[in-house]
């Protein structure tokens, strides 16, 4: 095939989306010049390229075509629901033309008049002969779109440009690390300036696979109105955040998802005029489809005010279907129910339509948007309606993630998920870790974070004791409104990742997305959040506590506190207590990295200098060697104001629940507490200039 003809068949497929979503807004406006230009602009330019190229068949359709056009241009023919229907099927049928031309090269194959119907349709539509009735559409008659080979890509010259620059910086680069080759301090600049450009350009070649949803969205208002029709209701739909960029194979690979997501919401969830006006509601559905960025992945909600799932009605199907024991319904939760969705082959309606009720829809949603590592939620209000929430990555290729080790092996963590990371240490280790029931929890801050262990989820061979012996890590993740801590062993460098694909085998064993190459050429997993999350069982927590160890939680929302050693009375050293909610991170350091700035102790963290507030004397006393052996030294990180202080305590003895004794306070004002049934100063308002 020339590149003329590739060049039409692209520019032909633009026109025909164009004209998809002018026909579907024309019905609702049918009186607007501009979208009647629109459509006639479209095609116009098939029929003239057509004519120069030779496909014949072509040009008599768009022909055809442009005579109705033309009486709506002039006012002689109405857009009534009739000629929209006529002009969609005129555009099924080029469509069906450039797709033959596309994959064989040629229209050959069909006779001259295997178009005589559709001409004579639409001859009848423009007034130039008897009026012929329209070929009825299938539910979705635009569905050829999921057809239509997308090996095209429109890029901005200026991004060419951007690629060309770096491509050529690149090629410098690497001259001159050849001429470098032996001058060691010569090859760590290079390396240093290799590694921004290679950034740069992958920035931009980020950005030239970048499209915006809006050539997914535009193709779904024809979509609805087709089945619309075919299920005799009335249904709107309203799109937003077509702006938003989504790298282009993920792009195509939601296609499909959010196709089953859409027919469900329409032959499903909103119900038939009668039905609406009956229950108050209003007699058109609203079916809302937006976009938006969110923590490094791409968030489409597609909502609708219908029905709603009946809860009641998933649970009988589920016994119907012998999933669960009448007993096990009863006692799941509402959340649990409603992921019984997800299961292949389920569903709730009582007779197969042309367009649902076969049991195949959500389960390949779900399937399809994990095998490009995103997630699918579900929420629904019976009576009210329902929404799908579909998250994925903005690319594929290349992600920022944390390397961290556990049983030996090398991880790799997603930083889209990540919230923050936690160091346990050895002496915290036999404290850190909580139970309510038959959950482990960790207690960050105010917060009971369900805990998983990377080693137990994998099976490997290794023990508790080596947690409580060696200390451990706990990355803080979050996906889709759970936030759980998981703990590995050691931290790495973090590093920006190529995802590569994995095989069936792996791939089955549902925690891992894909695999990478390391920086030090050995290869890692990449963990799959969500899959960790459901293979733990980890939920909202308020689903989980209920009955007595509800109880048991609101007894553990007591005031508690950080127990640490303070100043050394004789051999005894000062239990002195700090509020937890006061204290922002807990950190062992090395001696070593302590500076000083006009007699003040200084630390350089997070990019600033963090001033160390040493009133117990305790950093003294390592500085000075009277400490024993001191070479680390725990610091408790707070906020006195706008400003982060660090406050160095020989060592942290427990955090425990207590009860504060405002009566027996000193004379520098601080109060006392019972904490771990032992007195203990509380710290918290001298160190942040509380009065």
């Amino acid at each position: 095939m020339d590149n003329l003809t590739q060049e039409f068949l692209a520019e032909s497929f633009e026109g025909l989306d164009r004209m998809d979503r002018c026909l579907t807004e024309l019905e609702a406006r049918p009186e607007d010049a501009e979208l009647i230009g629109e459509i006639f602009r479209a095609v116009h330019s098939i029929k003239g390229a057509t004519g120069f190229l030779g496909f014949t068949r072509l040009e008599r359709l768009a022909h055809a075509g442009e005579h109705v056009i033309g009486a709506l241009r002039s006012g002689r023919v109405r857009a009534t629901p009739e000629v929209v229907s006529g002009l969609l099927g005129l555009m099924d049928g080029l469509r069906t033309a450039i797709l033959l031309i596309e994959q064989t090269g040629r229209e050959g194959g069909r006779a001259e008049d295997d178009d005589s119907g559709m001409i004579a349709m639409l001859a009848g539509l423009s007034g130039d002969g008897p009026v012929v009735e329209a070929a009825t559409q299938g539910p979705g008659g635009g569905s050829q779109w999921n057809e239509v080979s997308e090996k095209t890509l429109r890029i901005d010259v200026e991004v060419l440009n951007r690629m060309m620059n770096l491509v050529g910086e690149l090629v410098l680069t690497r001259n001159q690390m050849l001429r470098a080759q032996g001058d060691a301090e010569g090859l760590t600049e290079l390396t240093l300036r290799l590694d921004g450009v290679t950034a740069d350009l992958r920035q931009t070649v980020m950005e030239a696979r970048m499209q915006p949803v809006t050539h997914l969205f535009g193709k779904f208002p024809r979509i609805v109105r087709d089945l619309a029709l075919s299920c005799g209701k009335s249904v709107v739909l309203e799109v937003s955040g077509t702006e938003t960029g989504l790298d282009k194979t993920l792009l195509e690979a939601i296609k499909d998802p959010l196709t089953h997501a859409l027919r469900n919401a329409i032959d499903h969830g909103i119900e038939t005029p009668e039905v609406r006006m009956a229950a108050g509601k209003p007699r058109q559905g609203m079916v809302r489809l937006a976009a938006c960025h969110r923590s490094g992945s791409v968030v489409i909600e597609l909502s609708d005010d219908g029905a709603g799932i009946s809860l009641s009605r998933v649970r009988a199907k589920a016994i119907e279907r012998e999933l669960v024991s009448e007993a096990q319904a009863a006692a799941m939760s509402d959340w649990d129910a409603l992921q019984m969705v997800f299961l292949p082959g389920f569903s709730t309606s009582d007779e197969v339509t042309h367009v649902s009720g076969r049991g195949v829809g959500m389960d390949v949603v779900k399937s399809n948007v994990e095998r490009v590592g995103g997630t699918v939620e579900i929420e629904s209000r019976e009576g009210v309606g329902t929404v799908v929430r579909l998250r994925v990555p903005l690319t594929l290729a290349i992600v920022p993630a944390l390397v961290v080790r556990s049983g030996g092996q090398c991880f790799c963590l997603p930083q889209s998920a990540l919230v923050e990371l936690v160091h346990v240490t050895w002496h915290e280790a036999r404290l850190a870790v909580e139970r309510i029931g038959e959950a482990e929890l960790y207690r960050l801050r105010e917060t009971l974070l369900p805990m998983v262990w990377l080693d137990r989820v994998l099976e490997f061979d290794s023990s508790e004791w080596m947690h409580l012996e060696h200390g451990f890590y706990v990355a803080v993740l979050e996906i889709e409104g759970r936030r759980f801590g998981l703990a590995v062993d050691e931290l790495m460098s973090p590093e920006e990742i190529v995802v590569k694909a994995l095989t069936c085998g792996l791939r089955e064993v549902g925690l891992f997305s894909g695999a990478t190459v390391l920086g030090n050429g050995g290869i890692a997993m990449i963990l799959d959040v969500m899959s960790l999350a459901n293979r733990a069982g980890v939920h909202p927590m308020l689903d989980k506590l209920r009955g007595q160890e509800m109880a048991v939680w609101a007894e553990e929302l007591k005031p508690r506190f950080v127990v640490f050693e303070g100043k050394m009375h004789g051999a005894q050293a000062e239990r002195v207590a700090m509020p937890i909610g006061s204290v922002e991170r807990i950190e062992v350091l090395s001696l070593g990295a302590v500076e000083y700035a006009g007699g003040r102790p200084l630390l350089q963290y997070g990019g600033t200098l963090l001033p160390l507030e040493d009133s117990s004397g305790v950093l003294a006393e390592m500085v000075n060697g009277r400490a024993e052996a001191a070479t680390e030294m725990t610091v408790l990180i707070f906020r006195r104001g706008t400003e982060r202080v660090g406050l160095p305590v020989r060592r942290v003895l427990e955090v425990a629940g207590g009860e504060l004794l405002p009566e027996l306070a000193d004379e520098s004002g601080d109060s006392m507490a019972i904490v771990g049934e032992r007195v203990a100063m509380v710290a918290g308002e001298r160190l942040q200039g509380v009065a």
